[in-house]
């Protein structure tokens, strides 16, 4: 075995919300997936970067001659542009079947040291980044949102990165602490279209049972067809 040798990179984790409800068929998912990958081309265009697929995600590495605050002013913009297109394509193509085939997304942004092998990429931020996306806040907040992704970065990318950077509008996220698997987390999450009741909200979701029922198609992937899970 050779000598050890990390490298420094930007980590994302891009996520489908409820890509196994049962209303979907293998087919769908097929959908859903490309949807996932346009998403994560129109985020990265023009960008050198690495990639593994993870099923219903894909783990993105980008390198370290990328600056961090371009990716983080222009995630967001270009997601919702790719997703919303492709959930209006698919009320276009079928409406009885649209909650199926439709995309939302959760996104883990943090950045560090990570080493590669034969197999492929291992390391303690990629395993951060994968905790975050898996945060319960983020995942309650996309849930009662109006919105198609949300967002969350680790504390050190908000502090480096984020706060430094108007275009990337650290004022509308909020810090969360919460645990992922037994482990203490804290972050930063953004959510478009989120439903905050009040001050206090900001700090920590409410339950979903407290927020006001969002409507829409893209409201909620499966609102007009199942209850969420």
């Amino acid at each position: 075995m050779g000598a050890y040798q990390a490298v420094h990179r930007t980590i994302l984790v891009f996520d489908i919300e409820q890509s196994n409800h049962p209303l979907r068929t293998n087919h769908d998912r097929l959908v859903i997936r490309e949807a996932m990958y346009t998403a994560v081309r129109a985020v990265l265009k023009r960008l050198k970067y690495y990639h593994e697929d993870r099923g219903d995600g894909v783990l993105v590495l980008v390198p370290p001659e990328v600056p961090k605050g371009r990716l983080a002013s222009n995630l967001l913009v270009r997601m919702e542009a790719a997703l919303t297109t492709h959930n209006a394509a698919m009320e276009h193509q079928n409406a009885a079947r649209a909650a199926a085939t439709q995309v939302r997304l959760r996104v883990a942004l943090h950045a560090g040291e990570v080493a590669f092998d034969s197999h492929g990429v291992v390391g303690a931020a990629v395993d951060h980044t994968f905790r975050l996306a898996e945060a319960p806040p983020l995942k309650s907040a996309l849930a009662t949102s109006t919105g198609v992704c949300a967002l969350i970065c680790s504390t050190w990318f908000f502090d480096e990165v984020v706060y430094h950077h108007p275009d990337a509008h650290p004022e509308l996220y909020r810090p969360i602490d919460t645990e992922v698997k037994q482990a203490p987390l804290s972050a930063y999450i953004r959510v478009p279209g989120e439903l905050l009741i009040n001050e206090a909200s900001a700090a920590q979701p409410a339950a979903s049972a407290a927020r006001p029922a969002p409507g829409g198609h893209q409201t909620q992937l499966f609102g007009n067809v199942a209850p969420r899970l």
